[in-house]
């Protein structure tokens, strides 16, 4: 007679019963990556719904301590990867710096952009000169790559620029091939910087160098300005007009250099 409250085992408790054991044996058999390898099948198959609760919280100490010191290695590694990136940086200016004073006759005094601003006309920077040499209104300001602009002002040893990209500047400039010069001054609706006053006849051709002319007596001739980039015809039909980029990288200058004192 059975017992009241006991449940006799059926077929399917003794088969899992004889698998388990099976599968018990066969691991402790098994080498270290068959197991590690059973471990994973069991823990994205019969323990998934457990993992949730089995998992250790984002908020739990040691974790957050793991967690913060990496980031916190991670910023240092990033951090010291710029710096090391604006060393080269730096260098590469440098070099470039002493081989323009090097192949440069003029008079040269070196400046430090330390303002940038913009008005209605353009973009206007304040340079601070080096050597304890002051601007003065009408010198021509250059950097490494060419023509930057023209101080218009100077108070206490610094300089007002007005660059390229000012349209209260004008500048002669010419053709490097041709010889044919024109004006040159900022317009941004027409494309941005724009030489005017080339005749019909002349070829102009993408590439071409411009450079000052040296007419006016601000800018002494042969100083690089850019390249064309486009042409066209002005309103009248009867002079051409030439859009040119500058040489200068005005968004990433630094030092530039007036000339003469």
């Amino acid at each position: 007679m059975a017992r009241r409250g006991f449940v006799r085992p059926g077929l399917s408790d003794w088969l899992f019963l004889a698998l388990t054991l099976v599968l018990s044996l066969a691991l402790l058999a098994a080498g270290p990556e068959a197991r590690a390898g059973a471990a994973l099948f069991l823990g994205r198959t019969l323990f998934l719904p457990f993992r949730p609760a089995l998992a250790i919280q984002p908020g739990a100490p040691e974790a957050r301590r793991e967690i913060l010191a990496l980031r916190e290695r991670l910023a240092r590694e990033s951090l010291e990867w710029s710096t090391f990136e604006e060393t080269l940086r730096e260098n590469d200016r440098l070099r470039r710096l002493l081989d323009f004073r090097e192949q440069e006759t003029s008079p040269l005094v070196p400046a430090q952009v330390v303002g940038r601003s913009l008005d209605r006309f353009g973009e206007s920077w304040l340079i601070a000169p080096g050597g304890g040499a002051p601007a003065r209104p009408g010198q021509a300001v250059v950097s490494v790559d060419g023509l930057v602009g023209c101080v218009y002002a100077a108070d206490g040893g610094f300089g007002n620029v007005r660059t390229l990209r000012n349209g209260a500047l004008q500048v002669s400039a010419m053709l490097s091939g041709t010889r044919h010069a024109g004006m040159l001054h900022w317009q941004p609706l027409a494309g941005g910087l724009v030489l005017t006053g080339i005749p019909m006849h002349v070829p102009v051709r993408r590439g071409d160098e411009v450079m000052t002319s040296g007419y006016g007596g601000i800018f002494p001739k042969g100083i690089a300005v850019g390249e064309v980039v486009s042409t066209g015809d002005d309103s009248t039909s009867l002079v051409k007009r030439v859009v040119v980029r500058p040489r200068t990288d005005f968004a990433e200058t630094e030092e530039v250099f007036l000339l003469g004192n």
